[in-house]
């Protein structure tokens, strides 16, 4: 996409963002009847679409798992995520590119805006803390990121719109600040606080530096934008792939046990089904920084059928302190996360069946 078709933003001081432009209008992932929510009178237009019926789809919003045709498979998704169950409501935007879905640590998934990502206006409040999070991802894993905030100061500011919403936006920028289409909100029980997000990244992730960018939009009125660099390592992605992410830097090390029983780990990286642990972090506290470990199965390598098990081992505490972890497991396209923590005394400098377990998974799923 051409610079001329973003949305540029100036970097300020405490790396916040602002700009001096009108805020924008955006239609969410999956809902063409534009109610705000996904339903499944939504549903039943997407369905019409993919049948050729008149309907109110545009392949921008009813495209939900970004493969650039409107199916049953898309309709099949907005049912599912009406009903609260699991679906792929990720529409063919800029940001998705970079970030395919983005939840809570209690699990309160993210909804997708469709269209120009928003731009604060001139005197805008800074209402966003510095966001704290690895600063190196993985393709196909996750990112935990603390987004400290206090709106209470735009209250007063936005008190003349008077709409009563309250909302954290994630948008996402190149390393020149210029905004992609497309961003997420979530809601905001509180005016001040911490949030955390699980954010995902695609399997298509590039190599490409980008920026997360939280702000709040309380009453119609964006603050500023904060701001954390995110910096890609290359990993293979595949049919299945679990990747683990922790911070801060200590030695954690990410097992996948078979269905054969052979158990990938940094003493066996390469199983004989092909499944291989392609990234491993800071090993014996020889400290990289990457944060991250990747056990894959790369294409043309087909997995052992059956079920497997995910484990995560404290292996040494490298400052004399815990860690907090999340492992998203990505199985053959349907995607599952799992956060937890550990204390200095967790670790144990394991080895075969070591660590604590995390979740069982059946493959195919």
């Amino acid at each position: 996409m051409g610079r001329s078709a973003r949305r540029t933003l100036v970097v300020v001081c405490q790396c916040a963002l602002l700009l001096a432009a009108a805020t924008s209008w955006a239609q969410i992932c999956g809902d063409p009847d534009g109610s705000g929510t996904l339903s499944v009178s939504d549903g039943v237009q997407v369905l019409r679409a993919a049948a050729g019926l008149s309907s109110s789809c545009s392949a921008q919003v009813c495209d939900v798992d970004g493969n650039g045709d409107v199916n049953v498979t898309d309709a099949v998704n907005v049912l599912r995520a009406a009903a609260g169950l699991g679906a792929t409501i990720t529409c063919n935007t800029q940001v998705s590119q970079f970030v395919n879905d983005v939840e809570t640590s209690d699990g309160t998934r993210a909804t997708l805006e469709v269209g120009v990502a928003l731009v604060p206006g001139s005197g805008a409040p800074s209402t966003v803390g510095q966001p704290t999070g690895n600063g190196n991802v993985v393709a196909g894993g996750a990112n935990t990121v603390n987004v400290p905030f206090d709106a209470q100061s735009a209250v007063a500011a936005a008190a003349a719109a008077g709409d009563g919403n309250a909302l954290l936006v994630l948008a996402v920028a190149d390393t020149q600040a210029n905004l992609f289409d497309g961003y997420y909100t979530l809601p905001l029980a509180a005016l001040s606080g911490q949030i955390t997000l699980n954010v995902f990244f695609p399997q298509t992730l590039g190599s490409q530096s980008f920026l997360l960018c939280p702000a709040t939009l309380v009453n119609g009125v964006l603050s500023q934008y904060a701001i954390l660099r995110q910096d890609p390592i290359s990993v293979t992605a595949g049919t299945l792939q679990v990747s683990l992410s922790f911070q801060p830097s200590q030695d954690l090390d990410l097992h996948l046990v078979e269905p054969t029983g052979e158990e990938i780990f940094y003493g066996n990286r390469t199983s004989a089904a092909g499944g291989t642990l392609d990234l491993d972090s800071n090993a014996s506290c020889s400290i990289d920084g990457r944060n991250n470990e990747n056990i894959t199965y790369p294409t043309g390598v087909t997995p052992p059928a059956g079920q497997y098990i995910v484990r995560v081992d404290y292996f040494e505490s490298c400052d004399g302190g815990g860690a907090d972890f999340t492992v998203v497991v990505n199985n053959d396209g349907v995607h599952s996360s799992f956060s937890g923590s550990f204390t200095a005394s967790d670790a144990d400098q394991g080895n075969v069946g070591s660590g604590r377990e995390i979740t069982r998974f059946t493959f195919p799923p």
